[in-house]
């Protein structure tokens, strides 16, 4: 009898030990549905699309479990939002690291654009701002803020581009703007070619 009881005890233990644990569950979910987000989707949604997939892999009985262990509401999402898809990410990282990658790449890409054109005139006001003609006529300005990788002498030679045609890479970022009293995004160049 105790050879059959403890046979029981350790086959029980053996399979909690192997059983997924939900977190696991949610994590093979949210990266199976994470992959099978089109490549060519719009960048400025992918960030919203990889966290419904995160969301939509947890069970009603998942946020239970959830919110017990790490003390985070799931109807609360604006609040908790952020530290939820961090737990969930970092367990991705070990479950489905190329997931994880791919999610980098997509999200570093969604910050930032590339523009074919003409310098047609440059400011410098507060800021140098360059003014960038592309192939269909569209004029898009570009603000010089900080360091920009390029293989020219930025600073002593931009004001001779002006005509030149360039490739530009560039992040939206928000940025104060005192002469309206709220932050607005500016178009601010990261890589010159």
């Amino acid at each position: 009898m105790k050879k059959i009881l403890s046979f029981c005890v350790l086959l029980f233990s053996l399979s909690t030990c192997f059983a997924e644990d939900y977190l696991d569950v949610v994590t093979n979910k949210s990266c199976a549905c994470i992959d099978k987000i089109p490549s060519n989707a719009d960048k400025r949604n992918l960030k919203m699309q990889m966290g419904f997939c995160m969301l939509e892999a947890f069970s009603k009985d998942d946020k239970d479990k959830f919110k017990k262990e790490f003390n985070l509401d799931f109807y609360q999402l604006d609040k908790n939002g952020e530290k939820i898809g961090a737990i969930v990410g970092m367990r991705m990282a070990t479950q489905c690291p190329k997931t994880v990658m791919a999610m980098a790449n997509a999200d570093k890409q969604a910050d930032s654009d590339m523009l074919n054109g003409t310098i047609t005139k440059i400011e410098k006001d507060n800021f140098a701002a360059f003014f960038l003609k592309d192939g269909e006529g569209k004029t898009t300005k570009l603000y010089w803020l900080g360091p920009v990788q390029t293989s020219m002498d930025l600073p002593t030679i931009y004001q001779t581009l002006v005509g030149k045609t360039v490739e530009v890479q560039y992040e939206n970022k928000d940025i104060f703007d005192p002469k309206i009293g709220e932050y607005r995004q500016f178009k601010v160049i990261t890589k010159l070619k």
